[in-house]
């Protein structure tokens, strides 16, 4: 286990529900210069999925995390009219009122940074950095790049999977064998999985959310924060999609790991942490000579 323990940990109320919480280290007391580190973990995986982040309470960061709803160890409402993107937005909105988290980094993975870019329609204060990991902006054109990836692979696994697929049998042998491919290549290059990879995935999220048309694209040039965008050669967010969002936003930093799918963090972890305490003590370094003229 990669968090030991959390120093802090907890629920936060949200719309009537539990939102879960664990933060490594104190959030009031990062080091001098330092601010804390506030995560998104994708779906439909639970907040386990980015346990090597703890890692960065060594470079004097407090690390955040929290389970969306629906998933790892907040509630799951039996109300399905509630899903949006609007929801998480909000939900995002409250953990940081609640933890007091003025001023701070945020961090989203995968569906993760996608919450990021709906919460910020509402132009938060207090944000310090962004960092969008494997974060696709562009729903249709994602699912578009999934589907070339997956025609990619060996002919016999493709009719695998589109017949199973069709029939909704996700959980035959034959679906599981198949699909194993594709993530082993685009999603996790691990064999096997790290603990807390398994971990999260015993703690799947329920939420059904439709977000095949969700389109950020035109939001990317009103982002005027330092950004960093993370993806890994073999990712499901492909470098075309990753270098769009980098073009996007400007003066945005973009990191590619070589030999990596949309799991980097896990795959590389000495080197992600590495370049993601760079752009942050980067960012940090500036904030401060701003402050000091």
């Amino acid at each position: 286990m990669i968090v030991e323990e959390y120093n802090q940990e907890g629920f936060i109320s949200f719309r009537g529900y539990k939102t879960w919480y664990g933060i490594v280290g104190d959030p009031a007391l990062p080091d001098p210069g330092k601010f804390p580190v506030l995560t998104l973990h994708g779906l439909p995986v639970s907040h386990e999925s980015l346990e090597p982040l703890g890692k960065l309470i060594e470079t004097g960061r407090p690390v955040i995390f929290y389970d969306q709803l629906g998933c790892g160890k907040s509630d799951q409402p039996e109300d399905e009219s509630i899903w949006s993107m609007a929801l998480f937005a909000e939900q995002l909105a409250t953990v940081r009122q609640q933890l007091d988290l003025d001023h701070v980094h945020l961090f989203g993975h995968s569906f993760g940074g996608m919450i990021m870019m709906e919460y910020l329609n509402a132009s938060p204060k207090g944000l310090i950095s962004l960092t969008f990991h494997s974060t696709p902006v562009n729903l249709p054109l994602y699912s578009r790049e999934w589907d070339r990836l997956i025609g990619e692979l060996p002919s016999e696994v493709q009719e695998t999977m589109a017949k199973h697929e069709a029939e909704g049998t996700l959980d035959d042998p034959a679906y599981l064998k198949a699909r194993n491919t594709f993530d082993t290549k685009h999603i996790w290059r691990l064999d096997p999985l790290p603990d807390y990879l398994q971990r999260s995935l015993e703690n799947m999220s329920i939420a059904d959310i439709d977000i095949e048309q969700v389109d950020y694209l035109e939001q990317l040039d009103k982002i005027d924060l330092p950004t960093l965008i993370t993806s890994g050669e073999y990712d499901t967010v492909t470098p075309m999609m990753a270098e769009m969002q980098h073009n996007g936003i400007k003066g945005s930093q973009w990191e590619l790991f070589d030999d990596c799918s949309h799991y980097a963090h896990a795959e590389q972890t000495e080197l992600y942490l590495s370049v993601l305490d760079a752009f942050l003590s980067q960012v940090e370094m500036e904030r401060l000579s701003k402050e000091v003229r």
